[in-house]
């Protein structure tokens, strides 16, 4: 092989090597973009604001998670019913079962 040969497949190298890093990278890019939208969409789930944030909880709303419990809802479906969050919901039952009102 001489020299220009020897130039021509080591250039032919250099470039395929180019592409393969091109390609990692855009595979990491991708990766990164998807993984972002991931995280931004589970924040965004997080702060959709809820009629009754922060609000203290009324003998009414206690009597409607109570009956909704009986009824077999889960946390998730009684917190959209109620305009809480479900860790809310999980909470308020949580005091309720220390204060005894539900078992």
């Amino acid at each position: 092989m001489d020299e220009i040969n020897k130039i021509k497949y080591v250039i032919k190298g250099l470039q395929i090597a180019i592409e393969l890093m091109n390609e990692k990278t855009t595979h990491r890019a991708t990766y990164s973009i998807e993984n972002t939208i991931k995280k931004t969409q589970k924040k965004t789930r997080r702060v959709i604001k809820r009629k009754n944030a922060h609000k203290k909880w009324t003998s009414i709303e206690d009597e409607q998670l109570i009956q909704l419990r009986k009824k077999g809802y889960k946390n998730i479906k009684i917190a959209k019913i109620l305009g809480r969050t479900e860790r809310s919901i999980s909470n308020r039952v949580t005091i309720l079962k220390k204060k005894g009102i539900i078992i």
